[in-house]
């Protein structure tokens, strides 16, 4: 049976699992590519990676390496630890609770 990692850390991220960290890569990759205005094919040119690789870390089904992190930094003109703290950020963000909508419309 294969066991699952936990992500082992101390500080803001304790609460935090693994898959939410993948989760917020994710999200921050395509925020700033979008934001950016790059297309995913245009970044993987830019850091030397295939398109759908860019497409499976946007879609967090890819663990990346120290040296993709690396190449994900420049890409976005920020230091490593500038892209590690918006992932942080990211993923210590809490998503926005849904409005339950009551009997006054049937539901």
């Amino acid at each position: 049976m294969a066991m699952k990692a936990s992500l082992p850390v101390s500080g803001p991220l304790d609460e935090l699992s693994f898959d939410s960290v993948l989760r917020a890569l994710a999200l921050v990759v395509q925020e700033q590519r979008e934001m950016r205005g790059l297309t995913q094919e245009e970044m993987a040119e830019r850091i030397g990676l295939h398109r759908t690789y860019i497409s499976q870390l946007e879609c967090g089904k890819r663990n990346p390496s120290i040296a993709t992190l690396l190449h994900l930094a420049a890409c976005f003109d920020v230091s490593l630890s500038g892209f590690l703290e918006w992932v942080e950020q990211k993923a210590a963000s809490k998503p926005p609770t849904p409005t339950v909508l009551h009997s006054t419309f049937g539901l």
